[in-house]
């Protein structure tokens, strides 16, 4: 299997038809057998990988070049959750914005070149899948909360998270899902999981959802600054922050599986079973 290969089955598994600005291969590679799968990747992890054997390193968060430094770009695709869970089209736009700028403002910081370099020098096949994975994460936690959630009007926030914990990724994480705004007696109301587009949209994003009619939003993980922000505004909504490593492996243990289905050998590495 080639590299190209490996990243269409990421992009048949979030039924996407090109590859997002996220997501690139670095270092190309052909006859991949065994392949080390990571949440993260560093200069040791690929010497390790390339002297014990593995054809492949693919990790989930964008390590250089256009993935790292487009980033910021992903976080469009949040104003698709927004309008689906009704907040108007521009108020998204709008409410994006500042995020967005400050992804972009830090991938003027990033040493995007060196990672990518360093692949190449030891002639490792490298690549990363970051939104097809964080897509995948999504829809398993709805479908998961979907199917377990027997009583949707009387439903506490407490229930919410004792339901999301029965996940294996949740339940095995050290990091444990924590009500960040709101209290476990509160109800949850319309319920979004806006854990795909990049990171988090930031305070302005969760006060959207708030404002237009949502009582709780699941995300992966907030700045302390927004967490008071948010506190402070007292919009009457619950804030849930999952875990960003227990949800990760969410996207990751599935699309581990699809690899393994496609013959492939794949060691997984700071991955939640």
């Amino acid at each position: 299997m080639t590299t190209e290969q490996i990243m269409n089955l990421a992009l048949k598994m979030a039924r996407l038809d090109e590859v997002p600005r996220d997501s690139q291969i670095y270092v190309h590679g052909e006859n991949i057998k065994k392949v080390l799968l990571t949440v993260d990747a560093d200069a040791g992890i690929l010497w390790t990988a390339k002297n014990m054997g593995y054809d492949a390193v693919i990790a989930h968060h964008p390590a250089g070049m256009n993935a790292a430094v487009e980033l910021y770009k992903v976080i469009e695709e949040q104003m698709e959750t927004l309008v689906e869970h009704g907040v108007p089209i521009n108020e998204a736009q709008s409410a994006i914005m500042k995020r967005q700028e400050e992804m972009m403002l830090r991938a003027h910081t990033s040493n995007w070149k060196h990672l990518v370099d360093f692949a190449r020098l030891i002639n490792m096949p490298f690549m990363n899948v970051h939104y097809p994975c964080d897509f995948m994460m999504e829809k398993l936690v709805e479908e998961h909360l979907e199917r377990s959630i027997s009583d949707k009007r009387n439903l506490k926030v407490s229930e919410l998270i004792d339901i999301l914990c029965k996940m294996p990724e949740y339940k095995n994480a050290v990091t444990k899902p924590l009500i960040v705004v709101g209290n476990p007696s509160n109800f949850v109301g319309k319920l979004c999981v806006a854990f795909a587009g990049g990171t988090n949209g930031g305070a302005n994003v969760i006060k959207a959802y708030w404002r237009n009619g949502v009582g709780t939003v699941l995300v992966l993980h907030m700045n302390l600054s927004d967490i008071y922000e948010l506190r402070k505004e007292n919009l009457q909504g619950n804030l849930i922050v999952a875990g960003h490593i227990a949800s990760d492996s969410v996207g990751l243990n599935e699309f581990a599986r699809i690899l393994e289905k496609n013959g492939l050998k794949v060691t997984k590495l700071g991955i939640v079973e």
